[in-house]
């Protein structure tokens, strides 16, 4: 259950953190789907990356 909240948390704060920077300079809703898809990216990028190179 914790992690199901985390990765809520998790998903709001990308959202309005992206809104925040991109503002009302975007109108167009699939240049702003983009442009979240990306940050999306980027963020699983960050957890994916260092995961692969973990030795057991």
């Amino acid at each position: 259950m914790k992690s199901w909240v985390g990765n809520i948390t998790s998903a709001f704060a990308t959202i309005v953190a992206t809104q925040l920077l991109v503002g009302d300079t975007i109108t167009e809703h699939t240049t702003m789907a983009t442009i979240l898809m990306g940050v999306v990216l980027i963020n699983a990028a960050i957890y994916v990356v260092p995961a692969l190179l973990l030795t057991t």
